[in-house]
């Protein structure tokens, strides 16, 4: 198209014109770069990991808290007792009520003494106090060495043994039993018994009258 010709001259100067607008408007409408995509979702996961109450976790889980704070009032400070109360099928003290991981620890330093740590899915944080005179002071301490099963893969083998297990448990208790073995007690809905679990393997052991 020749340029001397003013005409000519203003058509092309219009095309090109339209050419540039129709380039920003691509621009425009590129999608955001993929690392800052990656970056977002990497802050979500990190708020989500923020939000999530230490007092809410497995069995184990929460007992390593509660570990720490025993040895703090006693450096010979040992578990005689674990107890979660309304834990959900998954394990966790999540429910949507007061679910509750109890244990007591004694020492040797300590007689007569049971250093008590509470974490409740309502709270956030563990508490803690010491008890005199309590009868878990008389308690053999848990073979802890011997605990394989924390709570969501003993619930998890539970349902293959049984479908009387009331959700959430209403109390799942870690323990010794007479015969010196850690076992995870776990009700059933009545008129069925509590079951007793072997807190290495999972094997179902008989309960003695």
């Amino acid at each position: 198209m020749p340029f001397h010709n003013p005409q000519n001259l203003k058509s092309a100067l219009s095309i090109l014109a339209v050419l540039s607008l129709l380039g920003l408007s691509a621009c425009s409408q590129v999608p955001m770069p993929l690392v800052q995509t990656t970056e977002n979702a990497r802050v979500q996961v990190l708020s989500r990991k923020q939000a999530t109450r230490p007092t809410i976790g497995t069995a184990k889980e929460v007992y390593a808290q509660a570990e720490i704070m025993a040895q703090r009032w006693s450096a010979h400070a040992e578990p005689v007792y674990l107890e979660g109360r309304f834990i959900s099928s998954n394990g966790l003290n999540d429910a949507p009520i007061d679910a509750v991981w109890s244990f007591a620890f004694v020492s040797a330093q300590k007689p007569g003494k049971v250093f008590q740590v509470v974490s409740r899915s309502e709270t956030t944080k563990l508490a803690a106090q010491e008890l005199k005179q309590s009868t878990l002071s008389a308690l053999e301490p848990l073979e802890v060495r011997a605990w394989s099963l924390d709570s969501s893969l003993m619930l998890q083998k539970a349902r293959r043994v049984t479908e009387m297990i009331p959700y959430p448990v209403p109390k799942m208790v870690l323990s010794m039993n007479q015969d010196h073995r850690l076992v995870w007690k776990i009700p059933q809905l009545s008129p069925m018994p509590e079951l007793n679990f072997d807190a290495m393997n999972g094997q179902v052991l008989e309960t003695r009258r």
